[in-house]
């Protein structure tokens, strides 16, 4: 990703992109040693849906 953020960057390519980060659903974590932070599925694609709706109505 980065590598073409570069490149697009250098050839005066207009782009957006991200990066969103989820963590384990509760279920899989508590398989884990010393559970790591999770969330359930459905509040991760509430919240990575509103990330992208905010993101869509943000122009720089």
């Amino acid at each position: 990703m980065y590598t073409l953020l570069r490149y697009a960057d250098l050839n005066g390519y207009p782009r957006r992109a991200g990066f969103i980060h989820v963590v384990y659903t509760p279920d899989v974590a508590a398989r884990k040693p010393n559970p790591p932070a999770s969330l359930p599925l459905e509040l991760q694609v509430k919240a990575v849906v509103l990330a992208v709706e905010l993101a869509l109505e943000y122009r720089a």
